[in-house]
């Protein structure tokens, strides 16, 4: 494997040297017809060479009309050769030199941020791992159903469910649950939703009036009653305990863990490292870089050591890219 590296590089060496008088150019200066059919026909097609140059053809007449409109930056990116810009592709371009560099930025980013990251980590499994049982706080139950009915006819006028709130571990200062109920056979589901902001430090009993709808299907029963006739169920959602919120509702974990745990799941490592340096900054408090961009940075330090262009062909770049984004 090595012995045809070195055999394909030294062709690449002997491609260069064959239309370097093609590559020397400046990038302003384009390649006729006739010397691009000639260049491309000496070069290799399997080379990479061979779809650089032609790109880079292509490339420059997406800029011409701008670098023609302003003389000064056209003397200027003429400095700038065929050879320096196919020298460059093949560089970054290069699967050996980019596996180092995010090797490097890797193994440096885990260094700088491994504790960081075990921290957030640990934030994640907080919510996800140990989630919060509200029914541990405080227990719910149907009390009592008080029916009011008219004096004249003996209808239903209103009807109260009686609830027995009990707290488990100290003082409930606000809660909020659901009863839903149907017929346990073919039973249309209803639901209801109550709040108390009135704390309750021991067992309560707490009212709630029913609506016009269900009103006239659970008057003059009993809890008993309901218990045999009806699925009827209690979910807790939210509490607030010794002043903190607390629910069972995913939608209150925030967002960023929220989102980080979904693409954790996806395996998207490049967004997990994105809301990781979000986490940082918005809960930790803290700076964080992201892989990607500390490989980016590594990488272009790296480039500009290597290459005297580096300035000027990053500014080619740029304004290749305003074009391309037009």
């Amino acid at each position: 494997m090595k012995t045809i590296k070195i055999l394909l590089f030294t062709l690449l060496i002997n491609t260069l040297i064959s239309c370097g008088n093609y590559l020397d150019k400046p990038i302003t200066e384009e390649l006729s017809e006739t010397e691009l059919k000639k260049s491309l026909g000496e070069i290799n097609p399997s080379m990479v060479i061979d779809s650089t140059l032609y790109v880079l053809v292509e490339e420059y007449k997406l800029i011409k009309d701008t670098l023609n409109s302003n003389i000064e930056l056209k003397n200027k990116i003429s400095k700038l050769t065929y050879k320096d810009l196919v020298n460059w592709s093949l560089r970054t371009n290069n699967k050996d030199f980019n596996d180092s560099i995010r090797k490097i930025a890797k193994q440096k980013h885990k260094e700088e941020y491994g504790s960081l990251i075990k921290k957030i980590d640990s934030l994640s499994d907080s919510y996800y791992l140990n989630p919060i049982k509200l029914e541990d706080y405080v227990k719910v139950e149907l009390a009592k159903v008080d029916t009011e009915y008219y004096e004249y006819s003996g209808g239903i006028r209103n009807v109260w469910l009686d609830f027995r709130l009990k707290p488990l571990k100290g003082t409930i200062q606000q809660i909020i649950f659901e009863y839903t109920f149907k017929r346990k056979i073919g039973g249309k589901e209803y639901s209801n939703r109550c709040v108390t902001s009135k704390p309750f430090s021991r067992s309560v009993i707490r009212s709630w009036k029913l609506d016009y709808s269900t009103e006239k299907i659970l008057g003059g029963e009993t809890p008993y009653t309901i218990k045999r006739d009806y699925d009827f169920e209690i979910q807790i959602e939210k509490i607030r305990y010794k002043n903190e919120n607390l629910s069972n509702d995913e939608m209150d974990i925030p967002f960023e863990i929220r989102q980080r745990k979904k693409y954790s799941d996806e395996n998207d490592l490049s967004m997990v490292d994105y809301y990781n340096e979000k986490l940082a900054k918005e809960i930790f408090k803290t700076t964080y870089e992201e892989e990607s961009d500390l490989s980016r940075k590594i990488k272009s330090e790296i480039l500009k050591s290597e290459t005297p262009q580096y300035d000027l062909i990053s500014e080619y770049i740029e304004i290749l890219m305003v074009q391309l984004f037009k």
